[in-house]
């Protein structure tokens, strides 16, 4: 740390270097740069219009305000303590600058616009000073802040002055008092106070905040928004706070996307975030990573009904509240358990109570779905293979949905599997390729509904092997007769299988249900508990309709019938899918039938 060395009769102002726990006790200058500033080389080796410079007044003041005022020998002003010619001295000061304010004995902020003798109230929030970015920190860090007008009349402290500052920065007086930590507040608000404040150079939006959050980073001048990216992935491996996706688009010139990455790409997108606070729970922010494809998390979305174009989108739960209501993202599943940012200028509110402390539906919101392993887009391509702007659509190459024929059928139950591949809004498996060796089921609890007012229970396990392939082997079950231990293992064994194992999967099937089989003479069709139709059975992408009986008690049994056929919907895939019709028709034995 290189500090100045106040004058005395026998030298004038002059450096020197600390290093370790060597550094002196010092003052700290907080300022806005102007034109005339002074930097290391030419306070070292001074030359004729060096001492013409108002920059050099400034040093000089503050080099006697801290012998004078607080007896001080040392301070330090950020224009010639820092050699900039040097990027590894640079990225060394601007990650210390926190902790260089913070352990200073005093910071004098020189408000060079505020005119002597000005009603503070009036004109001190019109001060440049609290526009920067860099002077956040230099209003933060520091225990004692000092404030200086135009002329260096002092007039008054952060203590004294908190409830103004709080006015004009939206920074808490607890805080600003040293009554409580920084750490204290979540990442939203404490991006808030950044919202609003300005740096010359777009890359220094984030680097002036990289104390505020109590992070490091490489300086990479010429990166641009990118700088603010790397910051919040930083804060996400540090803090993890999820309050860090709570931004809104509020950019009044920012083109209408529905789309987007999960990171913000400015500061001023938390402008809203003033009110919210985090839960700092340990068990929330459990297995909180970053990968090249995104942040990835544990967690379990609620979908919605989105009442303006009657689509759906998935709820992001992030454990925050605003003003004491619940909050959380929008988000959509643009690929194998990767989510977007979905219309960024909305926030969700949940309706009475937090929607994490409970497994209950949450008021006019669906139940959340199990918890999965999810992906937080940090990129979204722009070089979709679909030919459009729609980014859901451009991920998807293959497609696999159900379509249920049978009237008076009501389903209580479906779950799908694997999630990862399962979009909640369409319906609809999803690859996005056409060469995985993928594979989808559901089990799927329902009952059929008769004219005398009585009802059939239809118990079934659909699997289909290979579509993304085109070439779909389909595998259904009854599981009337199972009982509730062995069908809840056989549900977790086939949860736990990757999404490109359809092989595994498979092979789980014909050991869960081998011994039901029965197979006709020539092999082809199979009745009774188990239907499977072959790969060597298809036809022009097409299966004939193959019967299963679903037994359902003495005298009645339900005939399932089921034809998998190909079809193009743009609305839901870029390229033709496939599509599952299943029929079921309730048949009664006996001389009546």
């Amino acid at each position: 740390m290189r500090l100045l060395l106040a004058p005395d009769n026998t030298h004038p102002i002059q450096t020197e270097e600390f290093i370790g726990d060597g550094i002196p006790k010092y003052a700290i200058l907080s300022h806005t740069w102007g034109t005339e500033e002074v930097s290391l080389q030419e306070f070292s080796s001074p030359s004729a219009s060096t001492g013409s410079k108002s920059g050099l007044d400034k040093i000089r003041t503050t080099s006697s305000k801290a012998k004078e005022r607080d007896g001080l020998e040392y301070t330090w002003v950020d224009t010639c303590c820092i050699d900039k010619t040097s990027s590894a001295e640079l990225t060394e000061a601007i990650n210390s600058m926190y902790a260089w304010y913070a352990g200073a004995e005093v910071c004098y902020a020189y408000l060079s616009d505020l005119d002597p003798g000005a009603d503070l109230e009036t004109a001190l929030p019109q001060c440049k000073w609290f526009t920067r970015g860099w002077t956040l920190q230099e209003l933060v860090a520091p225990r004692h802040v000092i404030f200086f007008d135009r002329d260096w009349n002092e007039i008054g402290n952060k203590n004294e002055l908190s409830n103004l500052l709080y006015c004009i920065t939206n920074i808490p007086v607890e805080l600003l008092q040293s009554t409580t930590r920084l750490e204290h507040y979540s990442v939203a608000r404490r991006m808030s106070w950044a919202a609003r404040r300005k740096t010359t150079r777009i890359e220094d939006l984030a680097y002036c905040l990289l104390g505020i959050f109590e992070v490091n980073l490489a300086l990479i001048y010429g990166e641009g928004k990118r700088a603010f990216k790397r910051l919040q992935e930083a804060i996400v491996l540090s803090a993890a706070d999820r309050s860090v996706f709570m931004w809104t688009e509020n950019r009044g010139n920012a083109p209408t996307q529905l789309l987007v990455p999960i990171f913000a790409e400015e500061p001023c997108q938390f402008a809203d975030c003033g009110n919210i606070i985090s839960s700092f729970d340990d068990t929330v922010y459990a297995n909180l990573t970053i990968n090249p494809r995104g942040v990835q998390v544990f967690a379990a979305m609620a979908s919605d009904p989105d009442q303006e174009d009657d689509a759906y989108r998935c709820i992001f739960d992030t454990h925050c509240t605003d003003n004491g209501v619940a909050v959380g993202i929008a988000v959509r599943r643009i690929s194998g358990g990767r989510y977007a940012r979905y219309k960024p200028r909305l926030r969700v509110t949940f309706p009475e109570r937090r929607l994490w402390r409970t497994n209950r539906p949450i008021d006019d919101f669906e139940e959340r779905k199990p918890p999965e392993y999810v992906t937080l887009a940090t990129r979204i391509s722009e070089n979709l293979p679909f030919p459009g702007t729609n980014t859901v659509l451009g991920n998807r190459q293959c497609a696999f949905r159900v379509n249920w024929l049978t009237p008076g059928l009501s389903l209580v139950n479906f779950r799908p599997m694997p999630r990862s591949h399962w979009d909640y809004h369409h319906e609809v498996w999803f690859s996005c390729t056409t060469v995985s060796n993928g594979w989808c089921a559901f089990f799927a609890r329902g009952f059929i509904a008769l004219p005398d007012d009585s009802y059939v229970p239809v118990h079934l396990l659909v699997s289909c092997h290979y579509w993304p392939l085109g070439l779909p082997n389909l595998f259904i079950a009854s599981l009337h007769d199972m009982d509730t231990a062995t069908l809840a293992i056989l549900e977790a064994q086939l949860d736990s299988i990757e999404y490109e194992s359809a092989r595994h999967a498979q092979r789980l099937l014909f050991m869960a249900f081998g011994r039901n089989l029965l197979l006709d003479p020539d092999g082809k069709v199979m009745t009774g508990k188990v239907l499977i139709i072959p790969r060597h059975m298809q036809d022009e992408m097409q299966y004939m309709r193959l019967p299963l009986i679903n037994y359902i008690e003495v005298g009645v049994k339900v005939e399932i019938n089921a034809e998998v056929k190909s079809e193009f919907r743009p609305d839901l895939c870029s390229s033709p899918m496939w599509r599952l019709d299943i029929s079921c028709r309730v048949i009664r034995e006996g001389p009546e039938s």
